[in-house]
């Protein structure tokens, strides 16, 4: 057993009932509160062998997060980083400067890197994409630091392209362009 950190607790942990076969539990639950439940920390074992825990974290019976063995993670609720402000969504950023989120596409100087933020709904009772921002390295242009941004959106199929800002400031527009107010600066 190796020690990577500390925690103190104004209670007791205890095991309660039989965790499976190769499974591993630990409930914190302080005794002297009047809430029902508590934590539970539970990393259980595949049957198959050692090598593919889960990990579960249960308060008051309900999953809050799990990472299964296939290097995914799963949060049942709000996700919140830096702190537990207003948010406007289910993933809060706060910082007390700027926020930052990096995509890094590690796909060495080979291949172009990219990054995708979708927009799905439930339409029709299937998980389907409606819209999406690319933002991605230009072709050719892999071992460079030169970037694009696209921006699609579907009309009854699946997003396709609707505007590029490309890496030399040009601006492409698949349909027609509305503006109420125009006003051009230099050429």
């Amino acid at each position: 057993l190796e020690t990577v950190g500390n925690a103190t607790f104004a209670g007791k942990i205890t095991q309660e009932g039989d965790v499976g076969q190769g499974a591993y539990a630990a409930t914190f639950k302080n005794t002297n509160s009047t809430r029902a439940g508590g934590v539970l920390i539970d990393t259980t074992f595949n049957n198959s062998g050692l090598d593919e825990p889960l990990l579960a974290v249960r308060m008051a019976g309900n999953s809050i997060f799990n990472v299964s063995s296939n290097n995914s993670a799963t949060f049942a609720g709000d996700v919140f980083m830096g702190g537990s402000g207003a948010s406007f969504g289910d993933l809060g950023i706060e910082n007390a400067g700027d926020s930052r989120i990096d995509l890094f596409s590690n796909v060495g100087s080979g291949t172009r890197g990219k990054a995708e933020i979708f927009f799905s709904t439930d339409s029709s009772s299937d998980h389907v994409s409606c819209a999406s921002i690319v933002m991605e390295q230009p072709s050719g242009d892999q071992a460079s630091r030169k970037g694009q941004i696209i921006f699609k959106v579907s009309d009854n199929s699946g997003p396709a392209q609707a505007m590029i800002i490309e890496n030399n400031l040009n601006t492409t527009f698949a349909g027609y362009v509305t503006a109420t107010r125009f006003s051009g600066v230099g050429s």
